[in-house]
């Protein structure tokens, strides 16, 4: 299920705050994409904002990649901010993993996304 959060503050601080906050989690972001900016240069009509965030956590992409290089396939980690109606809104989806994945590795993709869960309630 997706984790759907509104917010009280404006897409463009939400934007602004973003990648010092996720660093302060310990994560990096790889790369930012303004998907609203980009179907406006296209010429679709987009009358809301939305950017998606590319995130990992090299200590825990380390673990996960020795484990099994595999689980390349659940990374990075993807995280909207995006307006419907002029509200702000942040989401994520639940970390996918393989069944098969060992208990100490979910437990580490646990952490994650309790981390990606404080990173929505910190930027709300």
């Amino acid at each position: 299920m997706e984790h759907r959060i509104e917010s009280s503050q404006a897409q463009a601080e939400i934007c602004f705050q973003f990648e010092a906050f996720a660093q302060r989690l310990g994560f990096t972001v790889l790369a930012v994409h303004d998907l609203g900016e980009s179907m406006l240069r296209r010429g679709r009509a987009f009358d809301e904002a939305g950017v998606v965030y590319s995130l990992v956590s090299w200590p825990v992409v380390d673990v996960l990649l020795e484990h099994d290089p595999a689980l390349v396939s659940c990374l990075p980690w993807r995280f909207a901010v995006y307006t419907r109606a002029g509200v702000s809104w942040l989401s994520f989806q639940p970390l996918q993993v393989p069944a098969d994945t060992p208990p100490r590795l979910q437990g580490l993709l646990a952490t994650v996304e309790e981390k990606l869960l404080q990173l929505a309630d910190g930027l709300r």
